[in-house]
């Protein structure tokens, strides 16, 4: 059986203010989302609980890093 998660942190999407990132507390990481409700990108930072218009960007595939 599984335990009852308190998601009480709230992040709104950017782009239509409806989809939204449920998040138990802060923590210095920083996340990337496609809304569920506009299908567009944004990145979330949980330290700061700010959200940014973003762009999708090229997955770097199992084993292997994307660079700078």
């Amino acid at each position: 059986m599984t335990e009852k998660q308190n998601y009480s942190l709230r992040l709104i999407c950017p782009w239509c203010q409806k989809g939204a990132v449920l998040t138990q507390g802060r923590a210095n990481v920083r996340i990337s989302v496609q809304c569920s409700k506009c299908g567009r990108f944004y990145s979330a930072d949980l330290n700061t609980m700010e959200t940014k218009r973003a762009s999708a960007c090229r997955r770097a595939g199992e084993g292997r890093t994307i660079t700078d």
